[in-house]
Protein backbone atom coordinates (compact mmCIF):
# COMPACT_ATOMS: atom_id res chain seq x y z
CA UNK A 1 0.00 0.00 0.00
CA UNK A 2 1.15 3.25 -0.61
CA UNK A 3 0.35 6.67 1.19
CA UNK A 4 0.97 10.49 -0.49
CA UNK A 5 1.98 13.21 2.03
CA UNK A 6 0.10 16.01 0.39
CA UNK A 7 1.97 18.59 2.06
CA UNK A 8 5.04 17.32 0.50
CA UNK A 9 3.90 15.45 -2.54
CA UNK A 10 7.03 14.23 -2.89
CA UNK A 11 6.89 11.90 0.18
CA UNK A 12 5.62 8.55 -0.17
CA UNK A 13 5.34 6.09 2.35
CA UNK A 14 4.98 2.05 1.21
CA UNK A 15 3.45 -0.29 3.74
CA UNK A 16 3.15 -4.02 2.90
CA UNK A 17 0.14 -6.01 3.95
CA UNK A 18 -0.10 -9.26 3.93
CA UNK A 19 -3.70 -10.63 3.59
CA UNK A 20 -4.87 -14.46 4.23
CA UNK A 21 -7.80 -15.66 2.24
CA UNK A 22 -9.53 -19.09 2.92
CA UNK A 23 -12.13 -20.04 0.32
CA UNK A 24 -14.41 -22.20 1.71
CA UNK A 25 -16.21 -24.98 -0.11
CA UNK A 26 -20.14 -25.10 0.28
CA UNK A 27 -22.46 -28.16 -0.91
CA UNK A 28 -26.04 -28.32 -0.32
CA UNK A 29 -27.97 -31.46 -1.36
CA UNK A 30 -31.42 -32.61 -1.27
CA UNK A 31 -32.37 -36.00 -0.12
CA UNK A 32 -34.47 -36.58 -3.15
CA UNK A 33 -34.02 -36.12 -6.80
CA UNK A 34 -37.72 -36.27 -7.84
CA UNK A 35 -41.21 -36.99 -5.92
CA UNK A 36 -44.62 -37.05 -6.89
CA UNK A 37 -47.39 -35.98 -4.77
CA UNK A 38 -50.89 -35.44 -5.52
CA UNK A 39 -52.66 -32.60 -6.26
CA UNK A 40 -53.27 -30.18 -2.48
CA UNK A 41 -51.08 -32.53 -0.98
CA UNK A 42 -47.74 -31.63 0.64
CA UNK A 43 -44.13 -33.32 0.75
CA UNK A 44 -41.56 -31.78 2.51
CA UNK A 45 -38.37 -31.64 0.99
CA UNK A 46 -35.12 -32.60 3.10
CA UNK A 47 -31.64 -30.90 3.00
CA UNK A 48 -28.20 -31.17 3.77
CA UNK A 49 -25.27 -28.86 3.49
CA UNK A 50 -21.66 -28.84 4.60
CA UNK A 51 -18.84 -26.21 5.08
CA UNK A 52 -15.27 -27.93 3.28
CA UNK A 53 -16.72 -31.66 4.42
CA UNK A 54 -18.19 -30.69 7.71
CA UNK A 55 -22.59 -30.57 8.17
CA UNK A 56 -23.73 -27.45 9.14
CA UNK A 57 -26.87 -28.47 11.84
CA UNK A 58 -28.92 -25.34 11.30
CA UNK A 59 -28.04 -24.19 7.58
CA UNK A 60 -30.04 -21.07 6.46
CA UNK A 61 -31.19 -21.68 2.97
CA UNK A 62 -34.01 -20.68 0.44
CA UNK A 63 -36.57 -22.65 -1.48
CA UNK A 64 -38.05 -21.28 -4.77
CA UNK A 65 -40.52 -22.93 -7.17
CA UNK A 66 -39.73 -22.35 -10.77
CA UNK A 67 -43.80 -22.72 -11.42
CA UNK A 68 -45.56 -21.86 -9.03
CA UNK A 69 -48.77 -23.12 -11.58
CA UNK A 70 -48.28 -26.29 -10.18
CA UNK A 71 -46.43 -25.94 -7.07
CA UNK A 72 -45.59 -24.40 -4.55
CA UNK A 73 -42.88 -24.17 -1.62
CA UNK A 74 -42.62 -22.62 1.50
CA UNK A 75 -39.54 -20.56 1.13
CA UNK A 76 -37.73 -21.38 4.34
CA UNK A 77 -39.36 -24.38 5.41
CA UNK A 78 -39.21 -26.45 2.10
CA UNK A 79 -42.93 -27.62 2.16
CA UNK A 80 -43.90 -28.10 -0.66
CA UNK A 81 -47.13 -27.99 -2.16
CA UNK A 82 -48.99 -29.49 -5.49
CA UNK A 83 -51.02 -27.38 -7.44
CA UNK A 84 -52.19 -28.53 -10.82
CA UNK A 85 -51.26 -31.89 -12.57
CA UNK A 86 -47.89 -31.47 -14.40
CA UNK A 87 -43.98 -31.13 -13.13
CA UNK A 88 -41.78 -28.59 -12.26
CA UNK A 89 -38.55 -28.01 -10.43
CA UNK A 90 -37.86 -26.78 -6.97
CA UNK A 91 -34.52 -25.22 -6.15
CA UNK A 92 -32.74 -24.87 -3.01
CA UNK A 93 -30.22 -22.51 -2.48
CA UNK A 94 -27.35 -22.51 0.02
CA UNK A 95 -24.25 -20.08 0.35
CA UNK A 96 -24.55 -19.28 -3.56
CA UNK A 97 -24.83 -22.87 -4.61
CA UNK A 98 -28.07 -24.78 -5.70
CA UNK A 99 -29.60 -27.98 -6.05
CA UNK A 100 -32.90 -29.09 -7.36
CA UNK A 101 -35.96 -31.84 -7.45
CA UNK A 102 -38.17 -32.77 -9.82
CA UNK A 103 -42.19 -32.46 -8.77
CA UNK A 104 -44.56 -34.06 -10.44
CA UNK A 105 -48.31 -33.28 -9.57
CA UNK A 106 -51.17 -35.86 -10.62
CA UNK A 107 -54.91 -35.92 -10.56
CA UNK A 108 -56.31 -36.53 -7.42
CA UNK A 109 -58.00 -39.98 -7.93
CA UNK A 110 -62.05 -39.54 -8.69
CA UNK A 111 -63.37 -41.32 -5.48
CA UNK A 112 -65.52 -44.69 -6.06
CA UNK A 113 -69.26 -44.06 -6.23
CA UNK A 114 -71.49 -46.50 -4.37
CA UNK A 115 -75.06 -47.74 -4.17
CA UNK A 116 -77.00 -49.39 -1.46
CA UNK A 117 -79.68 -52.10 -2.90
CA UNK A 118 -81.58 -55.09 -1.39
CA UNK A 119 -79.11 -57.64 -1.03
CA UNK A 120 -81.91 -60.06 -1.53
CA UNK A 121 -82.70 -61.60 -5.51
CA UNK A 122 -81.93 -59.21 -8.41
CA UNK A 123 -84.32 -56.30 -8.51
CA UNK A 124 -83.79 -53.78 -6.10
CA UNK A 125 -86.43 -52.59 -3.24
CA UNK A 126 -87.02 -49.44 -1.57
CA UNK A 127 -89.18 -50.38 1.17
CA UNK A 128 -89.84 -52.51 4.00
CA UNK A 129 -93.43 -53.96 5.39
CA UNK A 130 -93.91 -53.80 8.78
CA UNK A 131 -95.48 -57.17 8.59
CA UNK A 132 -96.01 -60.27 6.53
CA UNK A 133 -99.52 -60.11 7.26
CA UNK A 134 -101.85 -57.63 6.08
CA UNK A 135 -103.65 -57.40 9.11
CA UNK A 136 -104.22 -59.47 12.72
CA UNK A 137 -102.32 -59.77 16.03
CA UNK A 138 -100.14 -62.62 13.89
CA UNK A 139 -98.82 -60.41 11.62
CA UNK A 140 -94.86 -60.91 12.32
CA UNK A 141 -92.23 -57.91 11.19
CA UNK A 142 -90.04 -58.25 8.25
CA UNK A 143 -86.73 -57.36 8.63
CA UNK A 144 -85.14 -56.40 5.44
CA UNK A 145 -81.42 -56.77 4.55
CA UNK A 146 -79.51 -54.04 2.10
CA UNK A 147 -76.01 -53.84 0.92
CA UNK A 148 -73.31 -51.95 -0.71
CA UNK A 149 -72.55 -52.16 -4.20
CA UNK A 150 -69.92 -50.30 -6.60
CA UNK A 151 -72.02 -47.95 -8.59
CA UNK A 152 -72.07 -50.20 -11.61
CA UNK A 153 -73.94 -52.82 -9.64
CA UNK A 154 -70.96 -55.10 -8.62
CA UNK A 155 -69.95 -56.69 -5.71
CA UNK A 156 -67.17 -54.79 -3.64
CA UNK A 157 -63.88 -56.91 -3.34
CA UNK A 158 -61.46 -53.87 -2.11
CA UNK A 159 -61.90 -54.99 1.46
CA UNK A 160 -63.85 -51.41 1.94
CA UNK A 161 -65.59 -51.23 5.41
CA UNK A 162 -68.42 -49.27 5.79
CA UNK A 163 -70.10 -47.70 8.97
CA UNK A 164 -74.39 -47.61 9.10
CA UNK A 165 -76.86 -45.53 10.14
CA UNK A 166 -80.16 -43.37 9.30
CA UNK A 167 -81.27 -40.42 8.25
CA UNK A 168 -84.52 -38.72 8.60
CA UNK A 169 -86.58 -37.60 5.47
CA UNK A 170 -88.19 -34.38 5.23
CA UNK A 171 -91.82 -36.18 3.12
CA UNK A 172 -92.76 -36.69 6.70
CA UNK A 173 -90.70 -34.40 8.89
CA UNK A 174 -93.03 -35.37 11.88
CA UNK A 175 -91.35 -38.96 11.53
CA UNK A 176 -88.02 -39.78 12.66
CA UNK A 177 -85.76 -42.77 11.02
CA UNK A 178 -85.98 -44.06 14.68
CA UNK A 179 -89.10 -44.51 14.85
CA UNK A 180 -89.31 -46.43 12.04
CA UNK A 181 -86.59 -48.56 12.61
CA UNK A 182 -85.97 -50.19 15.85
CA UNK A 183 -82.89 -52.24 15.60
CA UNK A 184 -79.98 -51.96 12.58
CA UNK A 185 -78.20 -55.90 12.90
CA UNK A 186 -76.82 -58.59 11.28
CA UNK A 187 -74.39 -55.58 10.39
CA UNK A 188 -70.90 -56.47 8.02
CA UNK A 189 -68.04 -54.23 6.74
CA UNK A 190 -71.13 -54.11 3.69
CA UNK A 191 -74.38 -54.82 4.64
CA UNK A 192 -76.78 -54.22 7.65
CA UNK A 193 -80.33 -55.81 8.24
CA UNK A 194 -83.26 -53.19 9.11
CA UNK A 195 -86.20 -54.20 11.94
CA UNK A 196 -88.96 -51.71 11.22
CA UNK A 197 -91.55 -50.98 14.39
CA UNK A 198 -94.86 -51.29 15.09
CA UNK A 199 -97.33 -51.32 12.32
CA UNK A 200 -98.67 -48.09 12.77
CA UNK A 201 -95.97 -46.62 12.00
CA UNK A 202 -94.86 -45.58 8.99
CA UNK A 203 -92.80 -43.35 6.38
CA UNK A 204 -89.66 -42.70 4.75
CA UNK A 205 -86.25 -42.37 5.99
CA UNK A 206 -82.79 -42.37 4.53
CA UNK A 207 -80.29 -45.48 5.00
CA UNK A 208 -76.74 -43.77 4.94
CA UNK A 209 -73.27 -45.94 4.59
CA UNK A 210 -70.48 -44.19 5.07
CA UNK A 211 -66.24 -44.69 4.19
CA UNK A 212 -63.98 -42.13 4.78
CA UNK A 213 -66.32 -39.52 5.62
CA UNK A 214 -68.10 -40.13 2.04
CA UNK A 215 -72.06 -40.96 2.44
CA UNK A 216 -74.21 -42.90 0.01
CA UNK A 217 -77.65 -43.19 0.42
CA UNK A 218 -80.57 -44.27 0.20
CA UNK A 219 -84.39 -43.25 0.67
CA UNK A 220 -86.46 -46.18 2.17
CA UNK A 221 -89.75 -46.45 2.76
CA UNK A 222 -91.80 -48.90 5.94
CA UNK A 223 -95.59 -49.26 4.53
CA UNK A 224 -97.51 -51.78 5.58
CA UNK A 225 -97.89 -55.01 3.40
CA UNK A 226 -101.03 -53.69 1.59
CA UNK A 227 -99.57 -49.89 1.11
CA UNK A 228 -99.07 -49.39 -2.75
Amino acid sequence: MTVTDNLNTSLKYIKTINTLYNQHTFVVTLSETSASIQQNATHQLIVNCTNDGVAVSSPIVTYTSDNTAISTVDVTTGLVTGVTVGTNNIIVIYMGVTDSIVINITAIPAAPTYKIFVSQGTTDINYINTSSASSGDGATLTPRTFKVFNLDGTAITDGSIFTFSLGDDSKNSSILASQLITKMDNITGLSVRLNTTLRNVKGWFYLIATKNGVETKKELRVKDYQDI
